[in-house]
């Protein structure tokens, strides 16, 4: 998973560890095979950790944000109610009820 790998190599690189200290597997079992025979780590799920046996434990607790961006021109942005905005995004992206 790109997200997953980048992350990783970001870390990786940001913590000035050796090219080979974080590597990719070309495959799950590669990487547990390299796993059980050593004392690497692997990043993987909950459900494949368990499903292979293995510990698992969180590696970080992010906080998640959902962002939106409100785009017009200074006409359109005049005219909104801005008591209403917030309370219109959010029913327009589904996280509340419109009026509500």
């Amino acid at each position: 998973m790109p997200a997953v790998r980048d992350g990783a190599l970001r870390a990786r690189d940001g913590a000035g560890l050796r090219h080979d200290q974080v590597v990719m597997a070309r495959s799950a079992p590669l990487a547990l095979a390299a796993v059980l025979g050593s004392n690497d780590l692997m990043l993987c799920s909950r459900a494949q950790a368990e499903s292979w046996g293995l510990r698992w434990r969180a590696l970080a607790d992010p906080a998640l944000e959902r962002v939106s961006v409100l785009i017009g021109d200074a006409e359109a942005v005049h005219a909104l109610d801005h008591a209403d905005i917030g309370q219109s995004i959010a029913a327009a992206l589904g996280a509340a009820e419109p009026g509500a």
